[in-house]
């Protein structure tokens, strides 16, 4: 994990670095010095309502295999992002499958699967709002093609979760003798836990985890909207869910910490489309990044420290 927090680093310094040279700080320092902190806090506290729906259906998906309180779920599932904010590549996610694992007595790859899931709802709630998008908004040029394009992509993925599960249900369910190939006993190894998770998940689980998937998404909207408004920025409503979509996009794996800079890189160009400035839209995008991540990382870390804490008095108890 170390060698993951280096690389990030390192990329992250890189990124910024290249970032600056390209918009100086102080085209964009004169934002930030008039920014209206209320608007800020407004963000944080809608971005922690976004997160408490994803912690709420990934309790749906997990009660199945496992009855869990909410404010359980909402703490694990709080402590996980707020790792993925420092460390790169979805570490977080490692993170709420242990925690699961140990404070539920669920099995690793029952809480794994419980995990992957959750996230491929992620992918299905992203590509029926581009979806949306495409078809509700002006975009610029070929930008409107390509949107669709992504969108079929992003639910053609998301639809072959279930198919890539049944397969390793599949797979799964014969004795290892049965395997004609090293590769196949390989290949039911690793999709176990999403067929473990999709034999679980039932319609109505589904038709009730949509939804919240749907509205936290465009609870993301409506920070972004709450952030660029805190440095008075004003971004058209059809470009800033397409920057929204952005960064959710290239946010699926983090390079850096927070995914610093590669954030603030997508927010920019896909408002650029739009013809808007770099500085104003570093502004907002650097503080629409701000209302994402402290809040999650200030709630995470009291997470930590109340599971040490009560991991103590179990200690003393004993």
């Amino acid at each position: 994990m170390n060698k993951k927090i280096i690389a990030g680093l390192i990329t992250a310094a890189a990124v910024i670095t290249g970032l600056v040279i390209v918009i100086p700080p102080r085209e964009v320092l004169p934002y930030f010095r008039s920014a209206d902190p209320w608007y800020f806090l407004a963000a944080c506290l809608v971005n922690m309502v976004s997160v408490a729906l994803r912690a709420r259906r990934w309790q749906l998906i997990a009660a199945p295999l496992r009855k869990a309180g909410f404010p359980d779920v909402f703490r694990y599932f709080t402590l996980g992002l707020a790792v993925n904010a420092v460390v790169p590549l979805r570490a977080g996610e490692a993170m709420r499958s242990y925690a699961m694992s140990a404070r539920w007595g669920m099995g690793k790859r029952e809480a794994v699967s419980t995990v992957l899931v959750d996230r491929s709802f992620d992918a299905v709630s992203f590509g029926i709002l581009v979806m949306l998008a495409a078809r509700l908004f002006e975009l610029p040029g070929s930008l409107g093609a390509k949107t669709t394009s992504l969108a079929i992509t992003s639910l053609a993925v998301a639809a072959s979760f279930p198919v890539i599960a049944k397969l390793g249900r599949t797979y799964r369910d014969r004795p290892a003798g049965e395997f004609s190939s090293r590769f196949k006993r390989t290949l039911a190894g690793k999709l176990e836990p999403l067929a473990r998770g999709y034999s679980a998940l039932t319609p109505g689980t589904a038709l009730r985890a949509l939804p919240l998937s749907l509205l936290s998404i465009m609870l993301h909207v409506l920070v972004g909207y709450l952030a660029a408004a805190a440095v008075g920025v004003h971004i058209p409503f059809g470009a800033l869910v397409i920057a929204v979509l952005a960064v959710n996009l290239v946010s699926a794996v983090p390079l850096t910490p927070a995914n610093v800079g590669v954030f603030q890189i997508a927010f920019v160009l896909s408002l650029s489309v739009y013809g808007m400035e770099r500085a104003p839209s570093v502004a907002a995008g650097t503080v629409f990044q701000g209302a994402l991540v402290l809040p999650v990382v200030v709630v995470g870390l009291a997470a930590m420290l109340f599971e040490k804490k009560r991991g103590h008095a179990g200690d003393a108890a004993r």
